[in-house]
């Protein structure tokens, strides 16, 4: 599935390097993740993602975040025990740009998980795009 992310709002960082920053996405139509390389990959670099609604004690914050599974089709998006991720493979130069949307998430937070790799040569951003009409 093609997805593209026109940008509506700024792009909010998601990992820096050495840890990951929850971003909030309720409310938006959309959203990608935009991957940078700021040193050349010696390793298959893995990230998957994770998830969080409110919480239930803290308004505006995320509550316990849990793995996104893969989705394979949005209309039976329970089928799959995989996990979500995307691999920037060894051998990909300094400022090198990846783009990643995760289709169907019902989340009100998203975030980056390193799962190996050379993920400290990486940075992450999430770029929200329009206005959901509720």
């Amino acid at each position: 599935m093609f997805v593209s992310i026109v940008p509506n709002y700024p792009a909010f960082s998601a990992w820096n390097g050495t840890a990951a920053t929850p971003v909030q996405i309720a409310g938006a139509m959309g959203f990608g993740f935009t991957f940078l390389t700021t040193a050349d990959i010696t390793a298959d670099t893995t990230f998957t993602f994770q998830g969080a609604p409110f919480s239930d004690t803290t308004p505006c914050a995320p509550g316990t975040f849990e793995d996104i599974l893969e989705v394979k089709f949005c209309s039976n998006p329970s089928t799959s025990t995989d996990l979500e991720k995307v691999v920037i493979p060894k051998g990909t130069p300094k400022g090198s740009v990846c783009c990643v949307t995760l289709p169907c998430v019902q989340y009100a937070f998203v975030q980056v998980k390193a799962a190996g790799g050379d993920t400290a040569k990486v940075t992450a951003a999430v770029t929200l795009a329009g206005k959901k009409l509720n």
